[in-house]
């Protein structure tokens, strides 16, 4: 795994996620979701004709993807909210931060409720950007704990997210924020405008800036559309809603409605392969930029023991301290052992502070105060 950390502006991370992001790769996932090629699930080959919750493609295009993102490695969670609703959930888990998640989401149901429905743009394309996130982040760790949602039930009412909003938090966890992918591969008029949607609930603001920034820095030759308030038939809704931080990437709906879609001529050839790319390259841009990105709260609100973050313990080799509020600093270090020995004592004025060999502790058990800016902390350390 490669370890990542947000110390640059234009993070060589990011631009190497970047260059792995393949259309090949999007539009083998498409062309699976579909039924433009068979799937092979639980050792079986089939064909997804429709995602149509009431349709038996439905189960299927759920099993194949759980597959395909338990196959790169993630750990698996899903929720079963009506009698053939579920959700599916990918969690890559942050190395610094795992109790904070950051999310990127899209539904796979679809429309009409005919035999053969593709949904390709509404919504393959998202699905196929949440599995290409997929693929390629699975070889990178980030500090803030990484989550793929694929909903289902969003045409009849947005069900699946809806009924996912009750269960934050009931793994402990801290919502940063939710990106949404809502057909994100018709461009008809070859304009390059994506719309971006925003409300201005929790920091939401954060989350549509850092997708600006990506556009910008990463040359992803999008024209972005800034809708405020956005709109609110996409899975966004319910986190915007139950006031989480939440955006959402999509094409321009407004002024250049892909007009095949809920209908069975919904299929990939209608698709303008450089914008698709382009599209998913943000989505998964901004949820990695997101996830590297120390510095920014999301409005989270801190428990007092997680305002000074000392991490890995035990530690080995390396030790370090991090202050997660703005503009607080770490003012001194002193360790003691069991015995009130004093062993260690430092000044600094720094945000983060390293402790290696080079200190001469031994192996044991120690306790650290912290001394920062906005008060102390005592932590127990251990060396082996």
């Amino acid at each position: 795994m490669l370890s990542c950390s947000s110390l640059h502006a234009q993070h060589p991370i990011v631009q190497h996620i970047l260059t792995e992001i393949k259309l090949d790769s999007l539009v083998n996932f498409v062309e699976q979701l579909t039924g433009s090629k068979p799937v092979v699930v639980n050792g079986q080959s089939t064909t997804i004709s429709s995602r149509q919750y009431q349709k038996p493609g439905n189960e299927i295009a759920f099993q194949f993807m759980k597959q395909e993102l338990q196959r790169y490695g993630y750990a698996i969670d899903s929720f079963k909210f009506s009698s053939g609703g579920k959700n599916l959930f990918a969690i890559k888990t942050g190395y610094e931060y795992p109790d904070r998640w950051l999310m990127l989401g899209a539904h796979y149901d679809n429309l009409p409720l005919t035999t053969i429905a593709p949904g390709a743009d509404d919504n393959a394309s998202g699905c196929a950007a949440v599995l290409e996130a997929g693929r390629v982040l699975s070889n990178y760790d980030f500090p803030y704990s990484i989550v793929l949602a694929l909903w289902d039930e969003e045409e009849p009412g947005l069900l699946g997210s809806t009924a996912q909003m009750h269960r934050i938090g009931s793994k402990g966890e801290k919502l940063a924020g939710y990106i949404n992918l809502d057909m994100i591969a018709w461009d008809g008029n070859n304009d390059s405008v994506v719309d971006l949607h925003v409300k201005q609930i929790n920091h939401s603001d954060a989350l549509k800036n850092k997708a600006i920034y990506c556009n910008s820095v990463y040359d992803l030759q999008v024209t972005l559309n800034v809708v405020d308030p956005g709109f609110y038939y996409s899975d966004q809704f319910p986190f915007w809603e139950n006031g989480h931080s939440a955006i959402a990437i999509n094409e321009n709906y407004l002024q250049d409605l892909n007009p095949h879609y809920h209908s069975a001529s919904d299929v990939m050839s209608h698709f303008n392969m450089s914008y698709f790319l382009r599209c998913a390259k943000l989505g998964i841009a901004t949820l990695a930029e997101l996830a590297l990105d120390m510095e920014e709260d999301y409005g989270i609100i801190e428990d007092a023991y997680d305002l000074v973050k000392i991490y890995p313990n035990p530690f080995h080799e390396q030790l370090t301290f991090r202050t997660v509020t703005k503009n607080e600093l770490i003012q001194k270090i002193v360790l003691v052992d069991y015995t009130g020995q004093q062993l260690f004592e430092r000044e600094y004025n720094n945000k983060s502070v390293v402790l290696t060999d080079q200190d001469y502790l031994r192996n044991g058990v120690y306790l650290a105060t912290i001394f920062t800016s906005n008060g102390s902390y005592v932590r127990r350390i251990v060396k082996f």
